[in-house]
This record gives C-alpha cells, structure tokens and sequence, in this order.
C-alpha cells in the first residue's frame, strides 16, 4: 500500500500517452494555424487532466517548450508559461465532480479570459495603458476563442474521453 506522503509513479504507459497527447496539442495547433483563435489543445488539455490529473503538466510543458522553438520570440512566450498550466490546476480542482458540461463552461471562460490571462506581462513592460489596449485590441479574438472553445468542447470532450477509458 503506497503511504499518503509517497509520490506515485509514473509507468511507462503513462510515459507514451502523456508523449502521445503533447505530440497531439502540436500537430492540432499546426493544422489549425490559419484560422484565428480556433484550436483544440483547451479541449485536449481538459480531457487529459481529466485522467491523468498534475501529471498533464508534462504534456504541456512539453507542448510550450515545442511552441517556443516554432515561433519568433515574442512577449506571447512569457504568457505561455503560465496560461495553459492555469488551465489543468482549474481542471484538476474540479475533476471529481467534473463533467462534459462543466468542462465545456469552463473551457468557454478560459477562452475569454485567454488574452487577458496573455495580457499581464504587458502590464510590466508598457503599464496600465498598454495592457488594457492589449486586451481591448483583441476582445474580437478572445470572443472568438470562447466560442470554439465551448463548441469544440461540448462536441469532443465525451467521445473522446470514452476512447481515453479504453485505452487508459
């Protein structure tokens, strides 16, 4: 029996679908880079802390540290940082009681708040004005954003996770 204070460890079948899932947020953002605002790694992301819990984490950093490397430097890096982990700490927060629909209410939020989330390392670098016109200017984007949000999660969440069941 493990003791309370013991970390559980992570098998190797653990290993393969956390690399599995990182390699999923890349390729989905890449296939939907054209169109603005409009992705399925919130979805993703919600799904696989749903099962695997903090251990998600490894998938996203590993997703992040890919984005990084992709795209020019850019303020968009620092935010990166932090956005997404926010994400899996709320799912993880609500996971036992979590369901499709209160996922799809929180992937809505999350979609919205996401350039106001981006926004803050604005506040540091150009102040107050600066970071309020960041989020103002891309309002349209964020609204955008939770819409798909809401629809890819709603539509994906439950078919998927029942694919997670059986291969989990």
């Amino acid at each position: 029996m493990k003791r309370p204070t013991q970390r559980a460890k992570t098998t190797l079948r653990e290993i393969i679908l956390l690399s599995l899932f990182a390699a999923l947020f890349i390729v989905s953002k890449e296939v939907l880079a054209a169109l603005p605002n409009i992705e399925l790694v919130t979805v993703l992301i919600i799904l696989l802390t749903h099962n695997v819990g903090l251990k998600a984490l490894w998938s996203v950093y590993t997703f992040v540290a890919a984005q990084l490397l992709l795209y020019p430097t850019g303020v968009w890096m620092i935010s990166y940082l932090y956005v997404w982990a926010i994400l899996v700490l709320v799912i993880c927060a609500v996971r036992r009681f979590g369901s499709p629909a209160i996922y799809t209410v929180i992937a809505g939020i999350f979609g919205i708040l996401f350039g106001v989330l981006s926004s803050i390392p604005n506040f540091f670098i150009g102040g107050v004005g600066f970071g309020v016109s960041w989020i103002a200017s891309g309002l349209g984007f964020d609204v955008i954003h939770c819409i798909s949000n809401i629809l890819t999660t709603a539509l994906l969440f439950y078919p998927l996770n029942r694919v997670m069941q059986k291969i989990k």
